[in-house]
């Protein structure tokens, strides 16, 4: 007995295969949701139709989904909320606390001397700016006031901020996409041609300058970590 009849598999073909040796040891099948019973003569003709429904309601639900982020790009609305800026009525507005911590780690990875005006590289690694956020007690994203290691920062988090382009005043959509590895589903960012820049700008945190050279930083760090 199962609830329906995608939980027991993603492709007709494997399904139908499920239910065929299934039904080859005498193992009967029941969906509480669709009126499937491989006890009857006529169960594979019902998988088939009921699937078949399955399979164009998914796509239109994939058409709505598009249609969406159409029009949220046309009116460059924010899809989900980023750490430095708070949503109202779909529009980013930059959260002066959150901005602030933003800035500080963006200086403290690649630092510009205020008198020279000249950058100094490999001031703070990752897990330096992870130390110094923690000392200053800067709560991580997503924690409660009353949980656990709410200002131990993440790695991945640190570098995230770091190469987000909407610091710069540049938000995109469809940067990330679903795939699927044999029966392992994954969500991967798509190469940045694919996606799609809002044409409608909103405040930066950081100046386009700070950010290149943060990039710069970052390619080397890959660089340097690939060569072992």
């Amino acid at each position: 007995i199962v609830y329906r009849l995608d939980r027991v598999a993603r492709s007709l073909s494997i399904l139908l295969e499920t239910l065929e040796l299934l039904n080859n040891y005498g193992v009967g099948y029941i969906s509480t949701q669709e009126a499937i019973d491989t006890s009857t003569s006529f169960w594979r003709a019902m998988v088939w139709i009921i699937w078949t429904f399955a399979e164009l309601e998914r796509a239109l639900i994939n058409e709505r989904t598009q249609e969406g982020i159409k029009r949220s790009q046309q009116k460059g609305i924010w899809t989900k909320k980023k750490y430095g800026y708070d949503i109202v009525k779909g529009r980013p507005v930059i959260n002066k606390k959150e901005a602030s911590v933003v800035k500080d780690i963006f200086h403290l990875f690649g630092w510009k001397n205020r008198k020279s005006s000249c950058w100094i590289y490999k001031k703070y690694s990752i897990s330096q700016i992870i130390q110094q956020l923690e000392s200053d007690k800067i709560q991580r994203p997503g924690t409660s006031r009353l949980g656990k290691n709410i200002f131990l920062w993440e790695d991945n988090t640190i570098r995230k901020y770091l190469a987000d382009e909407a610091y710069i005043g540049k938000y995109y959509y469809k940067k990330t996409q679903n795939t699927k590895k044999g029966n392992k589903h994954k969500t991967e960012y798509r190469d940045k041609s694919d996606r799609i820049l809002s044409d409608i700008p909103h405040d930066p945190i950081i100046d386009e300058e700070t950010f290149w050279k943060v990039q710069e930083r970052l390619q080397e760090m890959r660089i340097g970590s690939s060569r072992g």
